[in-house]
């Protein structure tokens, strides 16, 4: 979606993103907008708004941001703090989603604090990923070992989303018969959002009807109960076991660097945006498709097409 043109820096999410509603695009647009905010902590925006989801960036802004960018990612302090600072935003946001889906108000607050959570997107197009891998195989000796520590480094802090909405219908899908159709009801209010083709902004997905969620309910649990316990206690141990490879990783790699202060503070750079990284990602996605939602039920209920309706015209 980056376009260099000239002296100019085009970023085209329409492009990347042809059947996403125009709100959704305005997402992306107005979260990259922010970047300088969240990764800098700097008030000026990255380059303008031509459209909803087209930003133009002068190419020596765009260069600028990225250099200071790649010196911060090598800052062990400077990378925790954008990590509490996801965390903030993620807390901030859940509040205030859940306000305005009781009131079916209060959107505003909802959208400002998402265009901070957007400007994350850019997390992992950014991330100097040679020069990562380079930095780790000085320290090991060896370029191959570096890019598995990297590919270790890059586990979430929690199960990546598609694996918690598969443990989450296996956990239903164990109840009574008799306590189907109410389990469903809570499936599909709570993450039905996340399953299914389609766009969430312009349409609900199957997972959304309870019907569908019975549907599935019923056919994961034919397999019986043992089978689904076994099969979410695999997906438990699985994540744990990538969490532990990181972290014996992490900790080879961090007493190899003590040779150098450099090295080591580097190491704790690089691990700890790695994470953030994927972080920042999942959790993104799953935030990301529940506001659309919201978004999408409050434009049909003034009569607006969602696929046009810009988010200065529903959002109080």
């Amino acid at each position: 979606m980056e376009i260099r043109w000239g002296s100019q820096v085009i970023f085209d999410y329409e492009r990347d993103l042809p059947e996403a509603a125009a709100s959704e695009l305005q997402l992306y647009s107005r979260g990259l907008l922010r970047a300088p905010s969240i990764f800098l902590s700097e008030e000026e925006h990255l380059g303008s708004e031509r459209r909803a989801g087209v930003v133009d960036v002068d190419a020596g802004q765009y260069g600028a941001f990225l250099e200071t960018c790649h010196r911060l990612f090598f800052d062990p302090h400077a990378m925790l703090a954008l990590r509490d600072k996801l965390d903030g935003i993620e807390r901030k946001l859940l509040h205030s989603l859940a306000k305005a889906e009781q009131a079916a108000a209060g959107i505003s607050d909802v959208v400002d604090i998402t265009y901070d959570l957007m400007a994350f997107h850019l997390t992992n197009w950014i991330l100097p990923m040679e020069e990562f891998e380079r930095f780790i195989a000085h320290i090991l000796g060896d370029p191959h070992l570096a890019t598995r520590v990297l590919l270790d480094f890059l586990v979430p802090r929690r199960p990546a989303y598609m694996l918690d909405f598969h443990s989450r219908v296996l956990e239903a899908a164990g109840f009574e018969v008799s306590e189907r159709g109410k389990v469903a009801d809570v499936l599909a209010r709570s993450i039905g959002y996340l399953h299914g083709r389609g766009m969430p902004g312009l349409e609900a997905r199957p997972m959304e009807k309870i019907e569908t969620a019975i549907a599935m309910l019923a056919a994961t649990g034919s397999r019986g109960k043992p089978a689904l316990d076994a099969e979410l206690a695999a997906l438990e141990d699985a994540h744990k076991s990538a969490i532990g490879r990181r972290a014996a990783m992490y900790s080879a790699t961090l007493l190899l660097a003590t040779r150098e202060p450099g090295l080591y503070q580097g190491s704790q750079a690089i691990a700890t945006v790695c994470q953030l990284a994927t972080d920042a990602e999942e959790r993104r996605k799953v935030l990301q498709n529940r506001v659309l939602r919201l978004f999408r039920r409050s434009i049909r209920r003034r009569g607006l097409d969602p696929m046009s309706t810009l988010i200065e015209e529903f959002a109080d």
